[in-house]
């Protein structure tokens, strides 16, 4: 029975910072024109309205308006869902080009990145594997709605206490049931890219019997990115309390004016910018990298090895 490896699939993205400097190189690039183009987005959009609701957030002590409310977060739909739009065909692009780089080493033309019909494929495995997800989770609480209006009645009210007590702790039985199935369909974008085709429950014939170790991978494989987001934190809040010359510079970035896109870039916001963007960069290498390897030990395909 073909098998794989947790160490070499966890921190097979590690290792593509060190040989593919020139394909991580072009990942920083493609995250940094993403959130430059997504803040014009939310900002140029919605700005005037997050810029509202930031406001009425920050005096929680001033009577509030419901229906300027409700006013807001309507004219932030159009942005939010052309948000969603660009970081779904985002995630495709990286995605492929991490299965990519472990399935076709070959092809590190522009960093492994294309804009082709095998991302259009992608897009799809993804939207399907998001609402597979969705509706599970739907379900989920219709289940645990059903459990509970069960418990309150036939306990005459009385139960609404045990009732509060049993959904906290269901909470994380159905976050975990999520991680599984997310667990399941994982290896949708390497099959996809291999086979030419949408292929989104070949991933859940594949990992039958080994989810408890597919999980482990990607938890390694996030506790990795973790340290890394950690130390891009830390150095931008060196670098950010030098540029602002203040202690919080976090603080300043989350709490920058949106009301435009003039009144919100500056060199404070700029540096995050930056700063996130090679974040994300080695974030995809490392998180994303790792189904591809599990796919490619377990389909026994004659791929090329990694470097």
């Amino acid at each position: 029975m073909r098998d794989f490896s947790i160490g070499e699939a966890g921190l097979v993205g590690f290792r593509l910072t060190r040989e593919r400097p020139r394909a991580i190189g072009v990942w920083c690039v493609l995250n940094l024109v993403f959130s430059f183009v997504t803040l014009l987005v939310l900002v140029g959009v919605g700005g005037e309205a997050m810029s509202a609701l930031q406001a009425s957030a920050e005096s929680p002590g001033a009577a509030q308006d419901p229906a300027a409310t409700m006013a807001a977060f309507n004219q932030l739909l159009p942005a939010y869902g052309l948000f969603l739009l660009l970081w779904l065909a985002f995630s495709a692009v990286m995605a492929a080009a991490a299965s990519r780089a472990v399935l076709r080493p070959q092809e590190d033309g522009l960093g492994y990145v294309r804009f082709g019909a095998e991302e259009v494929r992608v897009i799809l495995a993804l939207a399907a594997i998001g609402l597979i997800l969705f509706f599970a989770y739907l379900a989920a609480i219709l289940v645990m709605g059903i459990v509970l209006g069960v418990l309150i009645g036939a306990t005459g009210g009385g139960g609404a206490a045990a009732g509060a007590g049993l959904a906290l702790a269901l909470v994380p039985v159905v976050l975990l049931a999520l991680l599984w199935l997310w667990t399941r369909f994982s290896l949708a974008v390497p099959l996809t890219l291999a086979r030419g085709r949408v292929d989104v429950f070949g991933s859940w014939a594949m990992t039958k019997g080994r989810s408890g170790k597919v999980f482990l991978t990607y938890l390694l494989a996030f506790g990795l990115y973790l340290l890394v987001a950690v130390l891009g934190v830390a150095i931008f809040l060196g670098v950010g309390a030098a540029i602002s010359g203040s202690a919080g510079p976090m603080e300043a970035v989350m709490k920058a004016d949106m009301s435009s896109i003039g009144a919100y870039f500056n060199p404070l916001t700029i540096t995050y910018t930056v700063v996130m963007s090679v974040i994300g960069a080695l974030g995809s290498a490392i998180v994303l990298c790792p189904p591809a390897v599990i796919y490619r030990e377990l389909a026994g395909e004659d791929v090329h090895e990694v470097f």
